[in-house]
């Protein structure tokens, strides 16, 4: 009887030790299988590029340019005819006798082009042109372009840069022509009009502005 005792006891103590480390086995695996803290934060956060975030971007907006101002603009060197100067001009040599046979005006300037969509916006003058062409007896006489050349700067003289379009003194160009040669005079407003006032000939008027340069 004590025999039997004995041997029953034995299992029992094995079933309860055997229970207790499965009980901690499982304690330990549950334990494992918990994130930590640092999975936790890593699994919140998009885990490649592909992933959109839920945060909405700034939008990108796009200032409006002034249209006088310079940054607003993609630039691009042109001219524009000046009819209505160009008509004064011919009546104002009309008036005082003189036969000229081409007058040619224009503003000189940049037009400005939208940046983004390169539309034309509006032309900035710069300064006012100005080409005169004379038909002359003889190209080797300098007395009869000097005459010519006098009168022509007496009328531009009326037409100041600053009531003209652009900022700046123009370039004035005075073609003079025979049946078979020619000359050409180019030189800038300002100093056309400064020469009326050296007290010079026609000749040496000639001479003056031939070595003068825009």
């Amino acid at each position: 009887m004590i025999w039997k005792m004995h041997i029953s006891r034995k299992p029992r103590f094995l079933i309860l030790w055997n229970g207790l480390a499965v009980l901690l086995l499982a304690c330990v695996s549950c334990r494992a299988l918990q994130p930590t803290d640092q999975q936790k934060q890593s699994s919140a956060s998009p885990t490649s590029d592909s992933e959109v975030s839920s945060e909405v971007p700034a939008q990108r907006t796009s200032t409006p340019y002034p249209p006088d101002a310079p940054y607003g603009c993609t630039w691009n060197w042109n001219r524009q005819s000046q009819p209505d100067l160009r008509l004064s001009l011919e009546q104002s040599f009309q008036e005082a006798g003189l036969r000229v046979e081409e007058i040619v005006v224009f503003a000189y300037g940049e037009d400005c082009y939208d940046p983004e969509t390169m539309e034309f916006r509006y032309f900035a003058a710069m300064e006012t042109d100005f080409q005169f062409t004379f038909q002359a007896n003889d190209l080797s006489e300098n007395s009869q372009m000097g005459s010519l050349l006098r009168s022509t700067l007496q009328v531009l003289q009326t037409y100041p840069a600053e009531e003209t379009p652009g900022s700046s003194p123009g370039i004035v160009e005075i073609l003079f022509y025979t049946a078979d040669s020619r000359r050409i005079l180019r030189f800038n407003y300002a100093q056309g009009v400064a020469a009326l006032n050296l007290d010079l000939s026609d000749e040496e008027l000639v001479e003056h502005l031939s070595t003068q340069h825009p």
